[in-house]
């Protein structure tokens, strides 16, 4: 009788190996793409839920008659108050937020901001400015001085959190208006990535109480970034697809 048993030649095996590593090759770079989308996901949830509280607790603290609410300046006779208040509310709201490291001027230097971040500027140019690049850096440098480089670098006050959230005013705490980072310091740092803008909105036309909304003001995106509205839309589900 013939005792020997069926099995693989080696050549078969090597070719079974070959096509396993090919369709590996393929696809885990995919999957890798995938699992970092929805660690920012996770992130960007976290962030906005932590900020969205102290937001909420600090403004009890204060009591309704503060306002720090994005109102636009033709004709309200509480825009000056306003930039008043939001001096008061960004003092204040560190207190309900467990603050590690806050940076009083030149945050990039005493490491709140990465400095692998892109300026603001050239991003908005580069990507939003399409083919009139110079006009868009012209444009982002006089309507959105807070978030201009010299300011980021040299002026701003931002506060990283224990929870490897950081956070920072637009334009030293005048306005209601401001940067997040939902991971600090951790890459990539950039742009629609992990860094994106909010405001804070008054939430009903008689309440002086505020709540924090995604913005596209001055928010430039890097290259495969995204609005922190557009980001916000799709986590909570109004938007099916990015």
């Amino acid at each position: 009788h013939d005792i020997r048993k069926p099995a693989f030649t080696l050549a078969e095996v090597l070719v079974t190996l070959g096509i396993i590593g090919i369709v590996a090759a393929m696809t885990l770079p995919m999957l890798a793409k995938n699992y970092q989308f929805f660690i920012r996901q996770q992130q960007f949830k976290k962030a906005y839920a932590e900020l969205s509280i102290a937001v909420q607790k600090t403004q009890i603290d204060m009591g309704e008659g503060v306002k720090c609410y994005y109102v636009y300046r033709n004709g309200r006779d509480d825009y000056k108050r306003v930039l008043n208040d939001c001096r008061y509310f960004w003092n204040e709201l560190p207190k309900n937020l467990q603050v590690l490291k806050t940076c009083q001027g030149s945050p990039v230097e005493s490491g709140c901001i990465s400095k692998d971040m892109k300026a603001a500027e050239n991003v908005y140019a580069e990507v939003q400015g399409g083919e009139n690049k110079a006009e868009a850096l012209v444009y982002f440098k006089q309507k959105c001085t807070g978030f201009y480089s010299g300011e980021i670098k040299k002026y701003a006050t931002a506060r990283i959190t224990a929870s490897g959230i950081m956070y920072m005013p637009y334009y030293e705490g005048q306005t209601p208006i401001f940067l997040v980072d939902i991971n600090a310091l951790r890459g990539p740092n950039k742009w629609g990535h992990d860094i994106f803008i909010f405001y804070l909105e008054k939430r009903l036309a008689v309440d002086s109480v505020s709540v924090i909304r995604p913005s596209e003001s001055c928010h430039p995106i890097d290259v495969g970034g995204y609005y922190s509205t557009h980001f916000f839309d799709y986590l909570y589900g109004q938007n099916a697809e990015l």
